[in-house]
């Protein structure tokens, strides 16, 4: 007698398993089983957010409108900083630099990290992802929730923390306009009760536009301690350098009608100006669940951030040909340095 079943499950909404069993059956013989398992669908979907209540909550669950941009759908897309995941975030658009708009409102200040403020990047640095675990998007006016008064929304950073799950990764990363970079990371046990964190992140480029290029490093980690069944701290560190050569970008002459004055590539930036950043971040979070209604959760940040920077800003035309009028006939332009 032969016969042979097929299954299909949806687990949580998330994804998709299947299995077959194919089974033998004879009069005094051995049953044999085959046993087939794999991923029939990969979605991006995490239902359990903080943001917008400060305490675990299903997002169907709540009158507010979230999204979440979890570390999978981060490595599908390949994605660097956070420029590379507007696409992904309905309602949200680039501004500038790594600025934002928010439902046509722009949005450059209300940023968290693990819930609390103290943004590294602050200014017109632009917010690497070798740190984070996922980004939490809060839509609309429920962002006032957070004590700013923009309209639009605001972006909270889950950082990644210490496990005891071993874990050892090493990345390298090629690509065009001399993109040339590596990253580590290694997390586990130390004891039954600690566990840690080491990440190092390397990254450098060119730009299509003269003058401009941009280097990366990163140094993160941290230490889990289990303080008791009931009890768990953690410690992380995260120290960010970003050196941006002729960064800040002014766009590119044009005519009335739209054409380029000049080739895409100008940049009104000398070869020596520079953007640089330097940020530490310390920081550490206290859990205790007392019974099953009441729980502390207590994070405790400290952001030291530094920026130096030097450039170019294109200012008006010069009035070259002494026609008493300034204007692109005169193909000049007059540029202040700051």
């Amino acid at each position: 007698m032969k016969y042979s079943t097929l299954a299909i499950a949806v687990i949580g909404g998330l994804g998709a398993s299947f299995s077959a069993l194919a089974e033998k059956q004879t009069d005094g013989e051995n049953v044999e089983k085959i046993e087939v398992t794999g991923r029939a669908q990969q979605f991006y979907l995490d239902s359990n957010t903080r943001v917008g209540t400060k305490a675990d909550a299903d997002i169907m669950e709540i009158p507010l409108s979230v999204q979440v941009l979890t570390h999978q759908l981060i490595a599908d897309q390949a994605a660097r900083d956070i420029t590379d995941l507007y696409r992904s975030i309905a309602g949200v658009s680039e501004f500038s630099y790594s600025g934002v708009t928010f439902r046509g409102f722009r949005d450059d200040a209300n940023v968290f990290y693990d819930g609390v403020r103290g943004d590294p990047f602050s200014g017109f640095s632009v917010p690497q992802l070798f740190n984070v675990e996922r980004v939490e998007v809060l839509k609309g006016p429920a962002a006032a929730l957070y004590g700013g008064g923009e309209p639009g929304g605001m972006i909270n950073y889950v950082s990644r923390q210490p496990s005891f799950n071993e874990e050892k990764n090493i990345t390298v990363t090629g690509g065009n306009f001399s993109l040339l970079g590596a990253s580590t990371e290694l997390t586990g046990a130390v004891t039954d009760t600690m566990a840690y964190r080491f990440g190092a992140f390397y990254e450098a480029q060119d730009s299509f536009r003269n003058n401009a290029d941009s280097e990366n490093i990163e140094f993160a980690g941290g230490a889990l301690f289990a303080l008791g069944d009931n009890t768990q701290l953690t410690t992380t560190y995260d120290y960010i350098v970003q050196n941006l050569g002729g960064n800040r970008l002014r766009g590119v002459p044009v005519d009335d009608d739209g054409n380029f004055l000049v080739d895409p590539s100008y940049n009104a930036n000398e070869k020596g100006d520079y953007q640089d950043l330097e940020a530490l971040v310390l920081q550490a979070n206290l859990q205790h669940n007392f019974n099953d209604n009441f729980t502390f959760n207590g994070t405790l940040r400290y952001l030291d951030n530094e920026r130096d920077q030097a450039y170019h800003e294109s200012r008006s035309w010069v009035d070259v040909n002494g026609d008493g009028v300034a204007d692109i006939n005169d193909e000049t332009i007059q540029r202040e340095y700051r």
